[in-house]
């Protein structure tokens, strides 16, 4: 628990709007403790919408559930010195990407198959079925696609996992179409290869 400074002075200058006002309300008083068990029930302050507007924009393969906890945690934690200033959806927005960055930390230094895997079985299985693979086999791989240059990701994501069309895709970016599907290549290819290869059982024989 994070306990808030007893000499705050909360700024009048919240939000623009009442609504807005009434949402800050749930940041200004109290804990992290007691702001957290706040934002949690009914998500009132849209964190999920913003994690998922991040990701989409910087196309990343993360576990939107286990996002969406870190950063509770997150706006819990920075609530307790925030006074109003930055306004509320610059508050939220740099939270969101604090915690993203954060998972792309533990995604980095975290054992693959381990708790702090943090690519989704959803992503997993949407990732592997037209690579050819079986869904956890592809949780290794995600954590160097989250790596890849922003652009390369892209189009992975556009392409593969929402189903634009490399012509499309190509004018929206004032790429070559040939550009575009090598990109889309080398990106396939590097997936595919991170895949660990089954472990096969030794034989046994009997007697």
């Amino acid at each position: 628990m994070r306990d808030r400074p007893s000499d705050v002075v909360f700024s009048d200058r919240v939000s623009e709007s009442s609504k807005a006002s009434d949402l800050a309300g749930l940041l200004l008083v109290g804990g992290s403790d007691a702001v957290l068990k706040r934002i949690v029930p009914s998500d009132r302050l849209g964190l999920r919408a913003l994690l998922v507007v991040e990701l989409r924009r910087r196309a990343f393969l993360l576990d939107i559930e286990r996002l969406l906890e870190r950063l509770f945690a997150v706006v819990a934690y920075r609530a307790v010195s925030w006074r109003g200033e930055p306004r509320l959806s610059r508050f939220l927005r740099d939270c969101t990407r604090e915690a993203i960055e954060s998972a792309l930390e533990d995604s980095d230094s975290g054992p693959a198959n381990g708790p702090s895997a943090l690519v989704h079985q959803d992503v997993f299985t949407v990732l592997a079925r037209p690579l050819g693979l079986a869904p956890q086999a592809m949780r290794v791989s995600c954590a160097a696609f989250n790596r890849r240059d922003p652009l390369e990701r892209e189009l992975f994501v556009r392409i593969l996992l929402e189903g634009a069309s490399p012509d499309a895709v190509a004018t929206e970016r004032a790429l070559g179409v040939l550009e575009v599907l090598r990109s889309l290549r080398r990106t396939i290819d590097d997936l595919v290869e991170g895949v660990p290869a089954p472990t096969i059982p030794p034989m046994s024989f009997h007697s």
